[in-house]
């Protein structure tokens, strides 16, 4: 799926719900007649919430894309999809710090450029999770497996359930077995359709421990590179950025330091 087909599908969205939600207008009495002012009083006493969430939707769906478009091009970029909000922006340079040197330059600037991305989802079955808010959130998850660069993904269990138990046959992440080595000694692999698509990291992580990734439990996995960009020697080092990192993220699992 293209960005101008992702742009469209997103407004579609947003713009089928709202017209859903005006279908029940009646339920609040006698409708003023269109466009009168009665009418929009009316609209916006009772439809301000509504209108002002969907508003935000779009504005966040926008803002999204266009930073798909203007973004730095980083040699790499891992997406923290969780349940949990890690909001200390030094704690998210020391982790771009600390993986930089562990990537190659792809871009050809002389720098190693990391960037970490955290999307926040609400937990299933939450007041929080019927927000619009939380729809941008997982309509930016969809804008970033669609269009982002970004291959390496940390994931917390409902979200990973959320992208593979999908009824659909597209496998999104990589077999583990393609990029790390030995992923017996991990407590937990997760699969998709019978096959493995992701590893779950042990509370003994390093990694996770020193950058205190740790409210919640985290799986690791690897995007597969998109059919259109197989050809594309970028991408492709993107890819391997990505199997460097998760290497190196998983070089202090239990069983390997005790």
């Amino acid at each position: 799926m293209t960005a101008k087909h992702t742009i469209k599908a997103v407004l579609a969205r947003f713009s089928m719900r709202s017209a859903g939600r005006m279908k029940f207008m009646e339920r609040y009495g006698t409708i003023p007649d269109k466009y009168t002012r009665e009418w929009w009083d009316y609209i916006w006493y009772y439809y301000k919430w509504h209108i002002l969430g969907t508003a935000f939707a779009l504005f966040f769906a926008a803002v999204t894309i266009g930073q798909c478009a203007l973004r730095i091009n980083y040699d790499a970029e891992i997406n923290y999809v969780g349940n949990e909000y890690y909001g200390d922006t030094a704690a998210v340079d020391k982790i771009c710090e600390e993986l930089s040197g562990i990537v190659e330059d792809v871009n050809g600037n002389g720098k190693n450029q990391v960037y970490f991305r955290q999307i926040t989802v609400a937990k299933e079955g939450t007041p929080e999770s019927m927000t619009e808010y939380n729809s941008g959130m997982l309509t930016k998850v969809a804008l970033e497996l669609q269009t982002g660069d970004g291959y390496l993904y940390l994931l917390s269990s409902q979200e990973l359930d959320r992208l593979t138990g999908r009824d659909t046959d597209e496998i999104v992440f990589a077999n583990p077995e393609e990029y790390l080595s030995d992923i017996s000694r991990f407590e937990e692999t997760a699969m998709q359709n019978g096959i493995p698509c992701a590893v779950k990291l042990s509370g003994k992580n390093k990694f996770l421990a020193d950058h205190g990734l740790t409210k919640e439990p985290v799986y690791l996995a690897i995007r597969k590179i998109r059919e259109r960009d197989k050809d594309k020697e970028d991408m492709i080092k993107k890819y391997d950025n990505a199997v460097r990192s998760a290497e190196y993220i998983t070089s202090s699992e239990v069983g390997e330091t005790e």
